[in-house]
């Protein structure tokens, strides 16, 4: 795969194809796309794991849904690239988003609520 800029001098020799998903991956993890959303410990200023993401639940089930799925289509392509290729993206997933993909470990531990929500581990 290859990637050229437009109207720049740039040679692939994976810096525009890095930059590319660079990119990507930096707009996945605002609030103009609905695939991921910050964990509750970032929305509260509260706990552990603030920089993290996780899926949104809402995601693809809107009014734009049709458009949402191919977001969340696009999203398991760029995981599985970033997987096959061994190219670190700047994607900053809660483990618990790991714990799924790998299959490893319980997937309800007190641990993992902690890190997302400290308010909703608190009152339990």
């Amino acid at each position: 795969m290859k990637v050229y800029f437009r109207g720049e001098g740039s040679i692939d020799d994976g810096g525009p194809l890095r930059e590319t998903f660079d990119f990507a991956c930096t707009e996945l993890q605002t609030s103009s796309l609905p695939v991921l959303i910050p964990t509750a410990n970032r929305r509260t200023e509260n706990g552990e794991m603030r920089h993290c993401y996780v899926l949104n639940h809402n995601c693809g089930k809107g009014e734009h849904a049709v458009t949402e799925m191919e977001m969340l289509y696009f999203f398991g392509v760029l995981i599985g690239y970033g997987i096959l290729s061994t190219n670190p993206l700047p994607l900053y997933l809660h483990p618990i988003f790991w714990k799924k993909v790998v299959g490893f470990g319980d997937l309800n531990d007190e641990a993992d609520l902690f890190y997302t929500d400290k308010y909703s581990w608190s009152m339990l």
